[in-house]
């Protein structure tokens, strides 16, 4: 039997990337021309993905970087790799991005590669800037229908969910690791109803069941009403709950600027949130779909804010697992001024804040915007976008956490990510498995539109998280190839091994099938 020798090459790391200073931030991008809405998904150790649409060529063409969980740029430093430089048109609509259960980066694109219409494109990027699907991915469409804003929801069993509009229709498709269908007969499931369905969002219901919510049109105009619908799916594509859809809410008030969702409630069911104008006042709405299909709150939703002197707006929530926590815009009934504030619902629907809520930004005349809900090692925590004093252009960043009783963690109770008095486009935020909420952002502060990244930890502090685990990952050899030669050289990196200059000391140990190789 032969005996197989390492050789050990490592590289400490002990630097920490990201920046303590909300002044300062983390540059991702600065190429000449415009980084457009950016993208970030978090990697099950701490890191990320940052992506966005770079106009330096002339083109919206897709980026990509990986960031570790120090913040440290893993690929071509600055701005990253390129993912594809297809012909964009000069105005862009949403896209999305995910991370699956090995840790790949799925990306959902629209573009005009084959024609002025848009057809979208999937790709998935290893860790190591694998193209897992192919250079040019994988065409979930190609058709003479304009389809925008394509949704992704990676599911438990490693395969991936795709949701997006064509013109009155809404296509589903999943696809295994491999990139192969998993729906048969057909491959892509595709509905509508009389008059049209739009918006449609994505959540897991389970490891392979996944609900979607959308809205019907009820006439052929562009006022006629919208009403909200969910329907889920099983692992194969067939229904789970009746079809064609559970009604949510069947009255007028749904805009074209509102975009309903919904989280799972981790017991096979989902809350459906939004906001509506009925009664032409704006307020945020919940309902309740529980395992069995069934809508278990007050019909059209049960209110989140009864004050009759403000309105909500733009909501964005969380399941706590014995409710849902939501968070939204608030202004007074004029709209010339706003804030943030949040509710909590129990499985009942019964308001947990008050009827009116906790606020967390008092009314201003800089309102608050771009309102995102994170569940932050057991408490609440929400990220928003706020005027700068006397500006209706230059943006802050912000967040803030509540406890269990709606009272705030952090103190100060509301924390900046960024101080900078800028311009700013629309931030893209997650959270990953260290509690840390981190959002990516196109920032005006040096003139053209480039890319910043922030990160905040659950305490509130902005920068490293001290005393991290160590960790190791192997880079080469790369997973799953048979090695037949005598030397095998072994290159690995180890994160977070700090060693005190002067009396410090370490070593790595190797076992091979349980045998003790090098130490």
């Amino acid at each position: 039997m032969k005996r197989v020798l390492f050789t050990l090459l490592c590289t400490l790391s002990a630097l920490a990337q990201w920046p303590s200073n909300p002044s300062q931030n983390l540059l991702i991008c600065d190429h000449n021309g415009e980084q457009a809405l950016p993208k970030i998904a978090a990697l099950s150790e701490g890191g990320c993905y940052v992506a966005w649409q770079d106009l330096s060529s002339g083109n919206y063409d897709i980026y990509l970087q990986r960031l570790d969980a120090d913040g440290v740029p893993q690929w071509a430093n600055p701005c990253g790799i390129l993912i594809s430089d297809h012909p964009q048109d000069t105005w862009l609509t949403d896209w999305d991005i995910a991370v699956d259960i090995a840790d790949n980066c799925i990306l959902a694109i629209n573009d005009i590669r084959n024609g002025a219409d848009r057809d979208i494109t999937v790709y998935s990027i290893g860790p190591q800037q694998e193209f897992l699907w192919g250079p040019d991915g994988i065409a979930l469409s190609n058709n003479d229908g304009f389809e925008p804003d394509p949704r992704i929801l990676p599911m438990e069993n490693g395969d991936v969910v795709f949701a997006w509009q064509e013109e009155d229709s809404i296509h589903i498709r999943k696809l295994d690791s491999e990139g192969q269908d998993v729906f048969n007969n057909p491959a892509t499931i595709t509905f509508t109803q009389a008059n049209g369905v739009s918006i449609p969002r994505l959540t897991a219901l389970d490891s392979t069941g996944f609900a979607l919510s959308y809205l019907a049109q009820q006439g052929t105009q562009f006022s006629s009403p919208r009403y909200l619908y969910v329907r889920a799916y099983n692992d194969d594509g067939s229904a789970r709950w009746v079809e064609p859809g559970i009604e949510i809410m069947n009255q007028s008030g749904i805009g074209i600027q509102m975009r309903p969702d919904l989280v799972s409630d981790g017991a096979g069911g989902v809350y459906v949130y939004w906001y509506d104008a009925r009664g032409n006042v704006h307020h945020c709405y919940v309902q309740h779909i529980e395992n069995d299909g069934v809508a278990h709150w007050t019909a059209n939703g049960v209110s989140v804010d009864a004050s009759p002197s403000e309105l909500q707006m733009s909501p964005s929530a969380v399941n706590t697992g014995a409710g849902i926590v939501i968070f939204y815009q608030s202004s007074n009934t004029n709209q010339s001024q706003g804030g943030v504030q949040a509710q909590y619902l129990n499985t009942s629907g019964q308001a947990q804040w008050n009827a009116n809520g906790v606020v967390i930004a008092p009314l201003a005349a800089e309102p608050c915007f771009n309102v995102k809900a994170f569940v932050q090692n057991g408490n609440y925590s929400v990220f928003y976008s706020q005027y700068a004093p006397g500006s209706q252009i230059n943006t802050l960043l912000r967040a803030s956490q509540l406890g269990e009783a709606g009272q705030s963690t952090w103190t100060p109770a509301i924390k900046e990510l960024c101080t900078v008095v800028s311009e700013k486009g629309r931030p893209f935020t997650c959270i990953n498995p260290l509690n840390q909420i981190i959002a990516a952002w196109p920032d005006a502060r040096d003139g053209d539109m480039d890319l910043f990244v922030q990160n905040i930890n659950s305490s509130g502090s902005l920068g490293p998280i001290p005393n991290l685990p160590p960790s190791i990952s192997i880079t080469s050899p790369t997973e799953g190839v048979v090695v037949h030669d005598d030397t095998v050289s072994l290159v690995f990196d180890v994160d977070h091994f700090d060693l005190d200059p002067d009396n410090g000391d370490g070593y790595v140990m190797l076992w091979v099938n349980g045998i003790l190789q090098i130490h």
